[in-house]
Order: C-alpha cells, then sequence, then structure tokens
C-alpha cells in the first residue's frame, strides 16, 4: 500500500467514528429512572405527568401535575392524545415512553393496583 492510500484509510477511520445525534449524557430520558414527562391539555387545564404508554388515540400518565393529592385527580390516568399531533408524533412519543410495546391487560391490571385503583379512569 502507498502512504497515500494508507493515509486515507487512516482518515476514513477517523471520520467513520465520529458520533452524530444525542448522546446517552445529552439525552434526558436516558439520564433518569423516570420516563419522558410532558404536558397534555384536558377539557380546559393540562396535566404533567410521566408518560407511561401510547395507543391509537390515548395516552397513560402518571399525574405529577397539578398535584392529584390536592386537585382530586387519580395518581394514574388515561387521557386523549393531543389532536395536533400527527401519526409521526405519536410514533415518536410511543417509543418515548416507559412501555413503548405496549401496556397489556395484565401490565395494566398491576399498575392500577399499585396505585391502588381497580382500574385505570380516563380524565374528561
Amino acid at each position: 500500500m502507498t502512504r497515500m492510500a494508507i493515509a486515507a484509510l487512516a482518515l476514513a477511520s477517523l471520520v467513520g467514528g465520529c458520533r452524530l445525534g444525542p448522546e446517552v449524557q445529552t439525552y434526558m430520558p436516558a439520564n433518569t429512572p423516570a420516563g419522558v414527562e410532558l404536558t397534555v391539555p384536558v377539557g380546559e387545564e393540562s396535566v404533567t405527568g410521566e408518560l407511561l404508554s401510547v395507543r391509537d388515540t390515548e395516552l397513560i400518565l402518571v399525574i405529577h401535575q397539578p398535584d392529584p393529592d390536592s386537585a382530586g385527580l387519580p395518581r394514574l390516568a388515561r387521557v386523549l392524545a393531543p389532536r395536533a399531533w400527527s401519526p409521526k408524533q405519536m410514533e415518536r412519543h410511543r417509543l418515548l415512553s416507559r412501555y413503548p410495546q405496549g401496556v397489556s391487560s395484565q401490565l395494566e391490571a398491576r399498575l392500577a393496583a399499585a396505585y391502588e385503583m381497580e382500574s385505570i379512569p380516563w380524565l374528561p
């Protein structure tokens, strides 16, 4: 091999080793034990919580704000996904949720039981 070919291979290996896109250190969902937190409109108000699951038009959240105890809200609830979300946005949020594979009926029952509920209620 000529020196030029060796130099080209060395340069290619250096450039190929560069990373593009988010890194674990700067990607929020990868740095905390909680999943993605988002704010979703519910009627005239909005709720903020950890996104557990995304279904066709439904989100399952662990409610953080407003404080469920003082606002009379359940800690775990279903809400309608925002109408403004495109299918691409729904898919992105599904992948960022705690359960991107979805929540089976057995897991749903276990989650409800963990929050001392019979089932996961809908927020109006």
